[in-house]
């Protein structure tokens, strides 16, 4: 079992929130702007729990896409080499090895794991503003 199997559901189903979340979102201003005498407590719990979709979306989605990077430096790293395929007109493939290019194999390493620290310090400082404005509600 390679480490895609495991990662590509979890982008799958982040996507999948991300969307539930934004159709929550589109209801309730929908809700708001047709019937706007409704009680204050329906269109909230549905603000509320679109909000909070589209963030666990967020957050899946992210940290399968750091864990992707993550797991992409690691096997170019262990292999000594990155394979780069990009196919959208033909089929070529790119080819990084230590031996012939050693500073584009450093600087592909360098992407890789900045882009999964990036990603986790943003994952971290979200949570950490949802909790301090979770914390100011109470």
């Amino acid at each position: 079992m390679e480490i895609f199997d495991i990662i590509i559901p979890i982008l799958i189903t982040g996507g999948a929130f991300m969307v539930f979340g934004i159709l929550l979102m589109i209801l309730f201003f929908l809700i708001d702007w047709l019937l706007p005498r409704t009680s204050f407590f329906i269109i909230d719990k549905v603000l509320l729990f679109g909000t909070f979709s589209l963030q666990l979306g967020v957050f899946l989605f992210l940290s399968a896409l750091a864990g992707l990077s993550l797991s992409m430096a690691i096997d170019g790293l262990f292999a000594g080499e990155y394979i780069l395929n990009f196919n959208r007109i033909g089929s070529s493939k790119t080819i990084i090895t230590w031996e012939d290019r050693p500073f584009r194999f450093v600087f592909q390493t360098v992407v890789f794991i900045g882009f999964s620290a990036w990603i986790i310090r943003y994952l971290i400082k979200m949570f950490r503003d949802v909790y301090q404005k979770n914390r100011q509600k109470n």
